[in-house]
């Protein structure tokens, strides 16, 4: 031990080493939380739409799976929660868990645009109107 901490396991040590991972705090098994569905006015893609609170590639708190749901995690005024929202159909989905769950899917509908007025805005360069019009669902 070169200092006052132990050394932590690399990636390599991790998949094929002889160093294990600590099981850190034990986890609970996910019930099924809370559900709300919403309906949006127009179309709507949540990658584009939630994409910018992602906080760089590492971001633990974010998470985009390959259905096209997305999971967050945050702090609310309640307490911590973590959020999974999906579309299907023409609708989204969103499941909450942990003490701010009710408070995160109150605010579903805010959070993917819907107190947005897409009136206000007015492209004034023709590459922003152009990307606007390709990409409608990216204005909540």
């Amino acid at each position: 031990m070169a200092g006052r901490f132990a050394p932590r396991p690399t990636r390599t040590t991790v998949r094929g080493g002889h160093v294990g991972v600590a099981g850190g705090v034990p986890r609970q098994a996910a019930g099924p939380g809370r559900v709300r569905d919403w309906a949006p006015d127009g179309p709507l893609d949540l990658g584009l739409v939630l994409g910018p609170l992602r906080r760089g590639p590492g971001d633990p708190t974010f998470r985009a799976t390959p259905d096209g749901s997305v999971w967050r995690a945050c702090r609310t005024p309640a307490g911590p929660g973590t959020l999974r929202v999906c579309a299907y159909g023409g609708g989204v989905r969103g499941q909450a868990w942990g003490p701010g769950a009710e408070w995160l899917l109150d605010r579903l509908p805010e959070l993917l645009g819907a107190a947005d007025d897409p009136s206000v805005f007015v492209p004034r360069h023709r590459l922003v109107a152009l990307a606007r019009h390709r990409r409608p669902g990216a204005s909540g």
